[in-house]
């Protein structure tokens, strides 16, 4: 079995050597294919050292990266590997035994850790996500972290799903699992950690100040998808109760604002997506703030 690990790359040059030493130290059989939007910053000397396929060109983003190096890649199995992020030792020989011992798995998934660099230069472990990461729910998916990349797929399975939709920047990866999800495919679970996300201020997975932009995405993408799915009731249905969760966020972000008359409205839109609203986002909330407890 051979796997394909997807990095894209944007000026990535300050921690990328940290994520193409951690491919090299797995001991199974890696195509690592690297999607370069026209880096300027050493990247691309990196990465061409390291060994990776490598494709430079200009993209529309993350997103359109990612599919281009799904689209020349491969493996029986597809990963995903953010340039400033690390794979544990021996993360990929864990999912490699999954997909061995579990033949009829569409996906495998282990743990996922974030980690933080110190101002001294130490290494300190900020959460380890198991049950989030292991699992593969509505609601981690709609109201958590979708933890995408301790996913591993394979690749008869990533095609059924499709590609990741280039029309969002910043939520393509949870609108992607919602559909995976759909599909209901069998999925194993290693027990190590098979991902490391590094915290830092560039981080785009932990990028503070950006909830309203990203909530109006969420609201769009599910919006437009509520027009997309009409034939298919049980995911118009998931992304209605996504639209639910999205609408009354918003409208709690505008009212902690002091916009309460912002926040009204955006209620009152969201009951008329789904006029149970209140009901679905109690349930909802309730799962949430167990989530929260059982990641503590």
């Amino acid at each position: 079995m051979r796997i394909s690990l997807i990095t894209p790359t944007l000026n990535a040059a300050t921690y990328l050597e940290e994520a193409l030493s951690s491919v090299r130290e797995q001991q199974v059989a890696v195509e690592h294919v690297a999607v370069d939007g026209g880096s300027t910053d050493g990247t691309l000397e990196l990465l061409h050292e390291s060994g990776a396929r490598v494709i430079s060109e200009p993209d529309s983003g993350l997103y359109d990266a990612i599919n281009k190096g799904v689209g020349l890649s491969t493996g029986d199995v597809v990963g995903f590997l953010n340039a400033d992020d690390l794979l544990p030792a021996g993360a990929l020989s864990a999912i490699v035994d999954g997909f061995a011992a579990h033949t009829n798995a569409q996906m495998v998934c282990g743990g996922w850790e974030v980690f933080r660099d110190t101002a001294a230069g130490i290494e300190t472990i900020v959460k380890v996500h198991d049950r989030g990461a292991k699992t593969l729910r509505e609601q981690d998916i709609i109201h958590g972290a979708p933890i995408l990349n301790a996913r591993f797929f394979r690749r008869s399975f990533l095609d059924r799903v499709g590609p990741f939709d280039t029309r969002w920047r910043r939520c393509a990866d949870a609108d992607l699992l919602l559909r995976v999800l759909h599909l209901g495919p069998e999925r194993a679970t290693v027990e190590p950690v098979v991902y490391r996300s590094r915290a830092h201020p560039g981080s785009l997975t932990f990028r503070g100040g950006i909830e309203i932009e990203l909530t109006e995405e969420k609201l769009a993408l599910c919006t437009t998808r509520l027009a997309e799915t009409t034939g298919d009731p049980p995911l118009h249905a998931r992304y209605r109760r996504w639209h639910s969760w999205e609408a009354a966020y918003m409208a709690w972000r505008r009212v902690r604002g002091g916009r309460a008359l912002e926040g009204a409205r955006e209620l009152g839109v969201g009951v008329k997506v789904d006029p149970a609203l209140p009901v679905v986002v109690a349930v909802q909330v309730a799962q949430h703030l167990r989530m929260r407890a059982q990641h503590r």
